[in-house]
């Protein structure tokens, strides 16, 4: 049994989690400092509108944009409804693009607790650019199917198949056309992908916007795939033979004789025994979304969290991010026997290296947000003060934090700060509990997304509007506007964390 968590303890500041990872007693309740606003603040303006679906179904439930590399700034929005929604670079009224839904390929369209329906989409790189290069007119999508119990005819499976209740399909679509206005073509299935037990399937999918043609990660199609399974159960993401848990990497065009796709030559696990070469990073519980920094190449991770702790992580072939063992930079109950990861998250006893995980460079408590749904590093223009920072986005809190990846020493965990949204004047981005009315959904989910530009602007998607808007200049704060909202997120968040339940002894 162990022992009782001293009270003391769970008070602990900062400068305590250093000295206490000797010791794996600490819970985090109590562990990590408030965070601070940044003294600066970012404007939406409306931007794309995406029409309403029917009269009872008005909002589209929008996942993720997308720009082409072709650089006429065109657009794309799925809604996890099942339609793919195209739109100029200057915004206005998007028009459907694609309607998975009425192509009769056996996607499920809606969401649900396995996860969004239409989840993701990726343009080739080649789109629409050199019609004499592979992928000049195909795009892929990720959806997904009901578990037909077994492994299809002359599709590639991964995964078991008999574990329900659905598969994730990824498929590639060629367009007759690739500058059209609307989808006309055919399409194929390049992989189906099974064993998800009840939530977590795939979440998005994309190229390496960074990659130039010639280099090794040019053209190829990264698969983000939940572990599964609440409190990943079966464990799937530390094992190298299921591909839930994982970072995919593919080719996935044809390959000699009709190979569905082909696997990178540097794929980190090609020759590891029983582990699934299309593997590229594992220890994961369920990616968000995944993006580059354009000038260094940096790859950036956003897992979302469980119980307590959400991550950014930086992308690196063969890393292990330690789930389930590990949220973040704390042990789960199962790396103490508990059986669990629910609410059993303390400080490690050994070192992320030690253990052969990888930490992540940012993280948060469920005492500031709920779940991490997207990040992006910023070297666009609109946003001066932005610019080399990390910016990500929760979901349900709808707060948007900001950190400086320089500064971060190697190895080292990143400092945030909260960047203020305003439209017209109101803030926005702090959810109701905080005393800022929601002037979107009038409750306190926000339901943000932070999506991105072929410029490298700053976008924010809200399913609960069925709008996207765009990032606008920042404005310093006064010193005095400053120290009265750093009064006011201290005061409720403390008031939070003092009445977060203590965890539950084991």
């Amino acid at each position: 049994m162990r022992a009782s968590i001293p009270a003391l303890l769970l008070t602990a500041s900062l400068a305590t989690v250093s000295t206490a990872r000797a010791q794996p007693v600490v819970h985090i309740n109590g562990l990590f400092p408030l965070i601070q606003p940044s003294g600066f603040t970012a404007h939406l303006q409306p931007f794309i509108t995406i029409p309403a679906e029917s009269a009872t179904a008005p909002l589209a439930r929008i996942n993720y944009v997308q720009a082409l590399q072709d650089g006429s700034g065109r657009l794309f929005t799925n809604d996890v409804n099942g339609v793919l929604y195209g739109s100029t670079g200057a915004g206005g009224t998007a028009t459907p693009y694609l309607d998975i839904g009425a192509q009769n390929v056996g996607a499920i369209v809606g969401s649900g607790a396995i996860g969004p329906g239409f989840a993701g989409f990726a343009f080739h790189p080649n789109f629409g650019i050199d019609p004499a290069k592979p992928g000049y007119n195909t795009f892929y999508t990720s959806t997904n199917i009901p578990n037909p119990g077994s492994a299809a005819t002359g599709v590639t499976t991964l995964g078991n198949t008999a574990i329900g209740p659905n598969d994730v399909q990824i498929r590639e679509w060629t367009a007759a056309n690739p500058r059209a206005a609307t989808f006309s073509g055919t399409s194929r299935v390049v992989m189906d992908i099974s064993g998800y037990a009840d939530e977590h399937s795939s979440a998005s999918i994309g190229f390496n916007t960074t990659a130039k043609p010639g280099s090794a990660d040019y053209g190829n199609l990264y698969i983000a795939s939940g572990d599964g399974h609440y409190n990943d159960a079966d464990q799937n993401a530390q094992k190298l033979g299921v591909p839930q848990g994982k970072l995919l990497r593919i080719n996935p065009l044809l390959g000699p004789g009709g190979q569905p796709y082909t696997i990178p030559a540097d794929n980190p696990f090609t020759t590891t025994a029983g582990a699934l070469p299309e593997i590229w990073a594992y220890g994961l519980r369920f990616p968000q979304t995944f993006s580059w920094d354009p000038l260094n190449g940096t790859m950036y991770i956003n897992d979302l969290g469980q119980a307590a702790i959400e991550e950014v992580d930086v992308g690196k072939a063969g890393a292990n991010y330690g789930w389930s063992q590990r949220a973040g930079t704390f042990a789960t109950g199962y790396a103490y026997g508990l059986g669990s990861t629910d609410e059993h998250i303390y400080t490690p006893a050994q070192s992320a290296a030690s253990l052969g995980f990888t930490d992540p460079i940012a993280e948060y408590t469920h005492v500031e947000g709920n779940a991490l749904g997207s990040g992006f590093l910023y070297r666009g223009s609109l946003i001066p003060a932005l610019y080399g920072k990390y910016v990500m986005a929760d979901i349900v809190f709808g707060r948007f934090f900001v950190f400086d990846p320089a500064s971060v020493i190697p190895g080292g965990i990143a400092t945030l700060q909260e960047m203020r949204i305003t439209q017209n004047g109101q803030i926005v981005n702090l959810d109701n509990t905080l005393g800022y009315p929601n002037p979107f959904s009038g409750g306190n989910r926000l339901d943000a997304r932070l999506e991105e530009d072929g410029n490298g602007e700053l976008l924010l998607a809200l399913k609960s509007t069925g709008q996207i808007y765009e990032l606008v200049g920042d404005v310093p704060e006064p010193a005095s506007a400053i120290l009265l909202l750093t009064a006011i997120v201290s005061l409720v968040l403390g008031h939070r964390a003092r009445q977060r339940p203590a965890a539950p002894e084991a």
